[in-house]
Formats: structure tokens, sequence, C-alpha cells
């Protein structure tokens, strides 16, 4: 029996989901074409982008790679933060891991990226739309 299609929605143009992903995009200065294409077109026309299938596996790696960088960037945050003090390379991974795992940030990429995995699998587009 055949799933119904998941939702068709990503990122909700104005919303938390696309300040998480601007901001840290020009936080860390990460090149993400697909990204700015998808803001420019909503914001020029203020109507829902429609992300072909063909282009979910090139969004779902720019949110992958700016997940990567904001984790990388959160877990050095928190070891000044928090006065993490191990030497250790694996002993302050291992303190951190539960800090990132709490992190709204983080936790929101991951869910982006996991939204962009499940449309691959089911070969389905997704839209980037407002409220």
């Amino acid at each position: 029996m055949k799933r119904p299609p998941i939702e068709p929605r990503l990122v909700c143009a104005g919303s938390r989901d696309e300040r998480i992903v601007v901001r840290w995009k020009e936080a860390l200065g990460l090149v993400m074409p697909l990204v700015d294409e998808l803001v420019d077109m909503y914001y020029r026309t203020y109507r829902e982008v429609v992300i072909d299938v063909t282009r979910v596996g090139t969004l779902r790696d720019e949110l992958e790679t700016l997940r990567a960088a904001v984790e990388t960037r959160r877990a050095d945050d928190l070891i000044h933060e928090r006065r993490i003090r191990a030497r250790d390379a694996a002993t302050r991974a291992r303190l951190v891991a539960p800090l990132l795992e709490a992190d709204p940030d983080v936790i929101r990429l991951r869910e982006l990226v996991a939204i962009c995995d499940e449309a691959i699998a089911e070969r389905a587009p997704l839209a980037w739309t407002g409220d």
C-alpha cells in the first residue's frame, strides 16, 4: 500500500525556520545558492515556491552543510560558555553532545535535513512558503 504524500512544506518564509537558516548562513559566511534563490523568489512574488524533486537533493546538501557548520560553531561556543576544560577532544565532545541535542537551532536544522531526506525517498517536491 502506497503511503500518502508527505506534507510538501519546508521553510516558511518569515518564520523562525527562515531566520535560523538565513542568520546562520550569513554568520558563518556560507554560500548557499539555492537557499538564496528560494528566499529571493518568495519575496519577489510572496507566493509559494515549489522545489522540484530534482533540486531537493541540492537543498538537502546545502542544509546539511549548514547543520554541520552550526553544530561545530555551537560546540565551540558551548565549550567556552560552559567553561569545559577537558583537554581530550573525545571527552569534550561527550560533554557537549547533550547540550547540542537540546539546542533549538541544531534540532530544527536536523529536522529540515530529515524533511529533505524523506522527500528524496518519496521522490516528492517541497515548497518554500509563507505563513
